[in-house]
């Protein structure tokens, strides 16, 4: 059989199926069609790069394109695979897109970007907070948080089983009802967003965005917001208790004015696993 590299298409749906299953556990959005639509089927937004042995998939590497560059996620190429080139050839066929970059969160990747000669850059700044009066080694649990008009306007709200709210300041969240928290997209008033979320009834927040975001000042200033992991980032992990960081990296300079959001790469898909596979 002949070994190959090439974008993939919504008709390779059932290879693409196979391979999900054999390197994903049950609920991972991308074993379910309609996510993989939204993440891989328009060009604009992004596209999986696969490797193929005849008709079978053995090698994946995804872009999601945002602010100019092509952020690497679902990684992962068969051991059998290993060691022969082709996940070069994947970072070089998504770099046809645009520049590669990744906001990775575990020793292996950071290992195989210093190999690839990427840049590594600040941690992304993640900010938590906790409603007064609860103890924060209970904050997660489940809450009754009202909503009030999905977000639109932008790619990212447009995730399938993504539930948002507009609060009363203009900020954008992501509702984790089931775990009692809000994931802020768009801070709109530093001053309001946390009086906000109390009332809209979570029991937690955070929020992410790069070190140099000049918002950082203000929530840097604001009581209530702390830097730091009070409350997990993954709140299902695989591995209990794990704790995950977002680094920063890329094969060419980031612009110096660039932030980085939630809706950047895949460190957004928070709130959106679909419930069941399709």
């Amino acid at each position: 059989m002949t070994t190959a590299c090439r974008f993939a298409s919504f008709e390779d749906w059932a290879a693409l199926q196979r391979f999900y299953a054999e390197v994903y556990r049950d609920g991972h959005p991308l074993r379910n069609a309609e996510f993989w639509r939204w993440q891989y089927g328009n060009a604009e937004y992004g596209q999986a790069a696969i490797v193929l042995d005849g008709e079978r998939i053995v090698g994946h590497l995804g872009a999601a394109l945002s602010g100019g560059f092509s952020w690497i996620i679902n990684c992962y190429l068969f051991e059998a695979y290993r060691g022969q080139g082709w996940l070069g050839k994947l970072y070089a066929l998504t770099a046809t897109l645009a520049p590669n970059a990744a906001t990775n969160i575990n020793r292996a990747g950071m290992d195989m970007y210093r190999k690839l000669g990427f840049t590594r850059y600040a941690d992304l700044q993640r900010y938590t907070a906790v409603r007064p009066g609860i103890d924060p080694a209970q904050a997660v649990g489940e809450a009754r948080i009202s909503r009030s008009g999905q977000p639109s306007g932008h790619h990212y709200w447009q995730q399938p089983g993504i539930l948002g709210t507009t609060l009363g300041d203009g900020t954008t969240a992501v509702v984790q009802a089931e775990r009692g928290g809000l994931r802020l997209v768009h801070i709109a008033d530093p001053a309001r967003a946390l009086d906000e979320c109390w009332q809209a009834g979570a029991r937690w927040a955070d929020f992410i965005t790069s070190w140099s975001d000049p918002l950082c000042r203000d929530l840097d200033a604001r009581h209530g917001w702390e830097l730091g992991d009070r409350i997990p980032w993954r709140l299902d992990p695989i591995v209990p208790g794990s704790r995950s960081e977002l680094t920063v990296t890329s094969e060419t300079p980031l612009p110096a004015r660039l932030i980085i959001d939630r809706t950047f790469s895949d460190h957004g898909r928070v709130g959106s696993l679909p419930a069941s596979p399709a």
